[in-house]
């Protein structure tokens, strides 16, 4: 049996991330998605997708997100890390983190 391959990200998902994080439009927030007018990295891209605001409650993409965008829970947490500086990781900018998604995804 073998592995399936990794999906990549769409671009167009892609291009509109990168373009958002680094718009300025978007202030940098950390622990949720979305809260207090501030969003996660991650809360970004649920809103370019879903077209709405995460709960407000909510930490982590929901499954069909993450399927949409081709991520993997691996790679989630990697992002909701560098965004909340947490679990070793130094707490990127939204610029950084775009630049990161360039290069990597």
């Amino acid at each position: 049996m073998s592995t399936p391959k990794p999906r990549k990200m769409p671009a167009a998902i892609k291009r509109a991330w990168v373009k958002a994080l680094r718009s300025g439009e978007y202030e940098q927030g950390c622990g949720a998605l979305y809260e207090g007018g501030k969003y996660c990295c991650l809360g970004v891209l649920y809103r370019l997708v879903k077209k709405r605001n995460p709960r407000v409650d909510a930490a982590l993409l929901p499954d069909p997100v993450l399927r949409q965008c081709a991520l993997t829970e691996g790679q989630q947490h990697a992002f909701a890390h560098r965004n909340d500086g947490t679990a070793g990781f130094s707490r990127r900018s939204f610029t950084q983190i775009a630049t990161y998604i360039e290069e990597h995804l």
